[in-house]
Order: C-alpha cells, then sequence, then structure tokens
C-alpha cells in the first residue's frame, strides 16, 4: 500500500511539474508573440500587456491567455494551465499529510508487533536499538515541508524493514544490512533503495519458503 501511496504521489508531482513547467515557459512565450501579433489590440494596450506578462511572470501570461487571448486554443490551454496548477498545489498539500500519517501509523504498527517477530539471533541490546531507530522513522515521517526527502526517505526505510521481516523473523545478518541503511539514510540513493525494495519484494515467497523449516 505504502509503495502504491508513493507511486501515486510520485505521478502526482511529475503531472504537477510539466503544468509548472508549460505555464513557467512554453506559455508565456506563446502569449506574448500571439499578443504581439494580433490585430485586435491597439499597439499601446499590447505595450502594456506584455510589460505586465514580462513583469509578472508567468500570472500575467496566464490572466492574458485565459481571459484576453481570442484564440480558442491559446485561452483553453492557458485555463486547463491554471487549473491544473491550483488543483495540483491544492492536491499536494492536502495528500502528502494523508500519505506521511499513513506511514507514522505503519510504522507505530510495526514497533508494536516487534515483540512478535523471531528475533533470537540479536541480543537485547540490539532489539532495543531496533525499537530505537524504527520509533525515529515513526517521528521522521512527522510533516515538515523542509524535510520532506527525509520523511520519505523514513517510509522508505520502514518499508524494507517490512520485506525483509515478510517471514515473520529478523536474521542478525539483516538486523546488520538494515541498520547501516538507517545510520546512513541521511546519504542513501532513494532511487537504488526503492529498486532493492522491489527486487526483495519479488523474490521474498520464494527466500521465505527457503527460510521456513521443512517437517
Amino acid at each position: 500500500m505504502t509503495a502504491l501511496l508513493l507511486f501515486a504521489w510520485i505521478a502526482l508531482i511529475v503531472a504537477v511539474a510539466l503544468a509548472i513547467l508549460f505555464g513557467l515557459i512554453v506559455l508565456p512565450v506563446w502569449v506574448i508573440v500571439h499578443c504581439a501579433i494580433s490585430p485586435r489590440l491597439s499597439v499601446k494596450v499590447k505595450a502594456i500587456w506584455i510589460v505586465v506578462m514580462v513583469l509578472c511572470w508567468p500570472f500575467g501570461a496566464l490572466a492574458y491567455g485565459a481571459f484576453i487571448a481570442d484564440a480558442r486554443i491559446l485561452r483553453w490551454s492557458s485555463r486547463i494551465t491554471l487549473a491544473l496548477g491550483i488543483v495540483g498545489i491544492v492536491a499536494m498539500v492536502a495528500v502528502m499529510p494523508w500519505f506521511l500519517h499513513r506511514a507514522s501509523d505503519a510504522i507505530a504498527q510495526t514497533v508494536a508487533r516487534l515483540d512478535r517477530l523471531e528475533l533470537q539471533e540479536l541480543t537485547a541490546a540490539e532489539r532495543q536499538r531496533l525499537r530505537e531507530a524504527l520509533g525515529g522513522l515513526t517521528d521522521e515521517t512527522r510533516l515538515r515541508w523542509s524535510r520532506l526527502n527525509q520523511a520519505i526517505m523514513a517510509t522508505d526505510l520502514h518499508e524494507l524493514f517490512d520485506v525483509m521481516t515478510i517471514d515473520r523473523r529478523l536474521t542478525h545478518e539483516e538486523y546488520d544490512e538494515w541498520m547501516t541503511r538507517y545510520r546512513l539514510r541521511g546519504d542513501l540513493n532513494r532511487d537504488a533503495l526503492e529498486d532493492e525494495i522491489r527486487r526483495r519484494r519479488h523474490a521474498s515467497p520464494a527466500a521465505a519458503s527457503a527460510r521456513t523449516p521443512q517437517p
């Protein structure tokens, strides 16, 4: 579920980024050219609008394109871009706190079920460090827009732990691997970590079967 939500969030960011790119570069240039060659406007009006569009980039261009331009395709392109920008910003502001709240709850549930995992290979001190590390991830998922990457990394580390313990046990080797990534989380490559999660998730049924004692 976390991976699906993260994918949806990334897709939303990409869509908004494309709309912003279009609205910041392509559309303003298109609108200025349209304004400059429009036979409907006087030279004085053209000059005023072009100055406004340059000084209020890109909002002046969006306003001209959405409400002044007579070309239908330009008008609708401007309105759609404006609407997408507003919806995207509102969606990001609304969805991210919900997503991180869900992630924080999931990590708290993982901490609560640690006692039900097979951790016989770990010492009492290692179990306590593991509990504290997972608790630290819970704190890091609390929304701070200035630390958004840190919060998303915390959700990825939790998902990696979930994949590692899919068979309800954690070996000492897995403990060392996960704790190393936790300690280095500030320098980890998110793409590489997510690739590892996908690889482990794909291999997890076979791995769990291989590690299950045979009768």
